[in-house]
């Protein structure tokens, strides 16, 4: 009771402070799931931008992310609460807000692994794809968090078939994948045109093939192959004209092996005569 006066009275810290006290001392008080409910509106009046009054009057500054920390108490509270999952979706909403990324990672990462069947999960599992999709720049970056953005999206498809998002989720899944092997095929066609190395084009370029082979990137990564087994050297360009074309890299049946030189062993270090098994140096 003195918790609920204190909350209407807007000092949050003196009822946060009784709640606290009620969990140390009484926590199998009947009615202990009031004081875990008062902390879930704690969180969310502060959330909402509402301001705490110094002394029950004196208004201060509003301060959203310290409900992060409040949503946090809730949990503590109850872990396996029916409020649990609800606090962290509410920190990952206004972690996403506030440009806090690593809090709302945290709070979304928590969602899928600890309450995968909750009402919040497909949405935790949008956000969090949307953010690993953010991550990636674009095919000349690493993609894998493209990926992983993609297992996300596919999550949500095959364990939420009926949520709303589980359309959007096959054109994501798509999108991300053609991103992902559109990075071999940029791979394949440095290696062929810049560097000499159809061995090494032809590698990536059945990567992306592999990533996504539907896509229009695998489409454009057979045609490249079809050129490559058409005619392997590829076209010079200006700079091959004037610097030179690079060398091709040996392929693994060319390579020969070395000749150890007479006063080396077969491991490349100096041969040593042997040391007699007796002696002054062996006491």
């Amino acid at each position: 009771t003195r918790a609920r006066l204190f909350v209407d009275r807007g000092e949050f810290e003196k009822a946060t402070g009784y709640i606290d006290d009620l969990f140390a001392r009484h926590s199998s008080f009947p009615g202990f799931a009031g004081a875990v409910d008062l902390q879930f509106e704690i969180a969310n009046r502060l959330a909402d931008g509402q301001r705490r009054r110094l002394g029950g009057w004196f208004p201060w500054f509003s301060d959203r992310q310290s409900a992060i920390a409040n949503w946090e108490k809730t949990i503590r509270l109850a872990p396996n609460g029916p409020r649990a999952d609800e606090c962290l979706i509410r920190m990952a909403r206004l972690a996403r807000d506030e440009d806090l990324p690593e809090k709302t990672n945290d709070a979304l990462e928590r969602i899928i692994s600890d309450h995968p069947t909750s009402p919040f999960a497909p949405e935790a599992l949008e956000m969090i794809a949307t953010l690993r999709a953010k991550e990636s720049l674009g095919p000349a970056w690493d993609q894998a968090t493209t990926l992983e953005a993609a297992d996300h999206w596919r999550t949500l498809a095959d364990q939420f078939p009926k949520d709303p998002r589980a359309k959007m989720a096959v054109e994501q899944i798509a999108i991300l994948r053609d991103r992902a092997a559109r990075a071999r095929l940029s791979l394949a066609r440095f290696y062929f045109f810049n560097r000499n190395n159809p061995e090494a084009a032809k590698l990536m370029a059945n990567a992306c093939r592999n990533i996504a082979p539907e896509s229009a990137a695998a489409k454009e990564a057979e045609a490249l192959l079809a050129q490559m087994i058409k005619d392997p050297i590829p076209p010079k360009t200006l700079a091959d004209r004037l610097l030179g074309v690079v060398p091709r890299p040996r392929s693994a049946t060319d390579a020969k092996p070395q000749v150890v030189g007479e006063d080396l062993d077969t491991l490349g270090f100096k041969k040593e005569a042997p040391k007699p098994g007796v002696g002054p140096d062996n006491r």
